[in-house]
């Protein structure tokens, strides 16, 4: 039961990250970005990190991240490279940009929301490379992680030339897949559970602390898609605190069955919010409001409606995926098979 509860919470931590990953895609304050930026995508990375098992067999790893990451990566691609096509057969240029969506997702630098997906599934092959150098020792994982993330914060900070399937961003990661084994292994997050409530809001005053003092010192957002780190300390620092403040949160809503089912669930959402999604609902919207031309309160209702439809969207093609048996192609198992 233990173990149900606390992977319930993640799966809270893991829907807490998607609603913020679509609200920063949304038209939103400023200050709103800053704050969801700060922590949404580091979150998934620790997640991913407190999970992670090491197989000596690297074949049957990497069988299941080709299942997990690299087939949804495909599968995603095609649809988004068909959604774009078919709205520029109006325009007499589908074959243009079937040929640049195509080249853009094979060379995948930074391209759609698919990014996430090529960087996790390179980072987790290099983190299971730096388990079999370090024979698993917690500590050597540690130093080498965080050292390779450094340097190459350094060189997309400093160089700024994005590499292939964004492997520059993997190495990157590496700091937060650490961060979160190392969570797991030192059982770190049972101790911050005793006092819960406390340690969340110390941990979330710090992550605003340190986005703040980034943000104020050279005027940057923490933006991984645009190689945008700022002070890295402070941006890395603000990332995990961040993090762990969401996850202790998680740990008390674990009624919320809704925000669990979409921390299970977040392929599809992630995969189709801003590439379909949003601009669908934004030309549903904007046939009866223009958003550009509201209040404050109204603008207000007019995210909640587009948050509303965005949602709706990615559910209705996340469950026809389910219900037509090809769950494989977004990582996940056929439910007749779950049932069986």
């Amino acid at each position: 039961m233990n173990k149900e509860i606390r992977n319930e919470s993640f799966d809270i931590a893991k829907g807490i990250g998607m609603l913020a990953v679509i609200v920063a895609h949304m038209s939103v304050s400023k200050l709103l970005y800053n704050s969801l930026y700060t922590f949404h995508l580091p979150l998934f990375f620790i997640i991913s990190g407190y999970f992670f098992h090491y197989d000596e067999r690297f074949s049957l790893f990497l069988r299941k991240k080709v299942k997990g990451y690299f087939i949804p990566y495909v599968f995603f691609a095609l649809i988004i490279t068909l959604f774009d096509t078919l709205g520029s057969i109006a325009k007499g240029k589908w074959v243009r940009t079937f040929l640049l969506d195509a080249d853009k997702f094979i060379v995948q630098i930074r391209y759609s929301t698919l990014w996430f997906l090529a960087v996790l599934f390179l980072g987790v092959l290099i983190f299971w490379f730096i388990h079999w150098l370090c024979k698993s020792n917690l500590k050597e994982i540690m130093i080498i992680s965080v050292g390779i993330g450094i340097i190459f914060i350094l060189y997309d900070s400093y160089i700024k030339v994005s590499l292939p399937w964004n492997l520059d961003t993997a190495f990157i990661i590496q700091i937060y897949l650490s961060v979160g084994y190392c969570i797991k292994k030192t059982e770190f997050l049972e101790k911050l559970k005793k006092h819960t409530w406390i340690n969340c809001t110390v941990l979330g005053i710090s992550s605003a602390a340190f986005s703040m003092m980034n943000y104020g010192i050279c005027r940057q957002p923490y933006e991984m898609y645009q190689n945008s780190y700022g002070i890295f300390p402070l941006t890395v620092s603000a990332a995990i605190t961040g993090s762990l403040a969401v996850i202790l949160l998680s740990s008390k809503l674990v009624a919320v069955k809704p925000l669990a089912w979409l921390g299970r669930n977040t392929m599809v959402f992630f995969a189709l919010h801003q590439s379909i999604a949003i601009p669908i609902s934004v030309m549903i919207l904007n046939h009866f409001m223009n958003s550009k031309m509201l209040s404050i309160p109204m603008h207000i209702l007019y995210l909640v409606l587009e948050l509303a439809i965005i949602l709706i969207i990615c559910y209705l093609i996340h469950e026809c995926i389910m219900k037509l048996h090809m769950g494989w192609l977004i990582g996940k198992e056929n439910r007749s098979k779950i049932n069986t």
